[in-house]
């Protein structure tokens, strides 16, 4: 499903079991997942730039982790647990599931990408509160991720059956593509489902450009 974000940009929304899908963060049902974002609460792996903006360095090669393997698609290369299937897949975004059905990872892209990621987020914010009465946002900052423009996103939100915690990390120059890294899990097993994400983007690396 596809609908437009602010200044044209294509909004991504995956269509999941037991979800609805909107413009941000998807309505859990039995068991599902959503949509939502945030990007480094860890002080050891920021820096600042010039400009005062928070900067995560480009990480060298990192050797493989120990239960995930190394998948690629939508032009680029990332880690995902192993036992982790795919749920939906399509040319501009895939997304991953855990067995429970408690957590998912999605990894998409927008194109063409603006100056910052920002109005695509707050945009998809938007529809999520409309969507979610009980919703608090953690945090949206502007940053940077591989020397690119980027923003991240921490919300909680209700499910119908449980309370959800999401982050996400939305990078790239403006007239190309912009990659978005989405992991959600239930809020109370949120500690552990939270490398996921760590491993993920440690590891993203883009391909054919």
């Amino acid at each position: 499903m596809r609908e437009r974000g602010l200044r044209g940009h294509r909004a991504i929304a995956v269509d999941l079991p037991g979800v609805r899908a909107v413009r941000g963060i998807g309505r859990p049902d039995r068991g599902a997942w959503a949509d939502g974002g945030d990007w480094d609460d860890r002080g050891d792996r920021r820096e600042r730039t010039g400009r005062g903006l928070p900067r995560i360095p480009p990480p060298s090669r990192p050797p493989a982790s120990e239960g995930f393997h190394q998948v690629s698609g939508i032009g680029a290369a990332f880690r995902v647990p192993d036992d982790w299937k795919v749920i939906k897949q399509s040319g501009e975004s895939v997304t991953y599931g855990d067995k429970s059905g408690r957590a998912g990872l999605t990894v998409g892209m927008v194109e063409p990408a603006g100056s910052s990621p920002m109005p695509h987020f707050t945009d998809m914010e938007t529809n999520t509160k409309v969507n979610y009465h009980v919703y608090r946002r953690l945090r949206m900052q502007q940053t940077a991720f591989r020397e690119q423009p980027a923003v991240v996103w921490e919300c909680t939100f209700q499910g119908r059956a449980r309370s959800y915690r999401g982050i996400k990390l939305g990078f790239g120059r403006e007239g190309g593509r912009e990659d978005d890294i989405y992991l959600s899990a239930s809020e109370t097993e949120w500690d552990t489902y939270r490398l996921v994400f760590d491993k993920v983007t440690d590891a993203f690396a883009p391909i054919g450009r």
